[in-house]
């Protein structure tokens, strides 16, 4: 079930947030973005792979991977291009705009 993990994912956002390092913030990443691709927030996962591209270039785990090359096979380079030169602030607000707007259409 996606719920408790959307919950998860909404105070580790803010805890992103509040701590303001790009290293934990990419290990956060590592988890959200395969799994907003999975819940059809493509746009926002690709954006923040551009994200994480920009903080960790490279991908350790195979869903990074996957969703890397569901990025380059939908079309959406440009989103994964704009997500590189976001500021640290503004790609939290991102995640957490993103994980607000998946959990709000598991609750309909």
């Amino acid at each position: 079930e996606r719920g408790p993990a959307l919950d998860h994912f909404v105070r580790a956002v803010e805890l992103a947030a509040d701590l303001a390092s790009t290293d934990q913030f990419a290990m956060l990443l590592e988890n959200l973005v395969p799994v907003l691709w999975d819940l059809g927030r493509r746009d926002e996962a690709s954006q923040l792979l551009g994200v994480y591209d920009a903080i960790r270039p490279g991908y350790r785990y195979d869903p990074m991977r996957d969703v890397a090359a569901r990025v380059n096979a939908s079309g959406l380079e440009s989103a994964l291009v704009s997500g590189t030169a976001l500021p640290l602030a503004q790609a939290i607000k991102l995640a957490s705009r993103a994980v607000a707007a998946a959990r709000a259409s598991m609750m309909r």
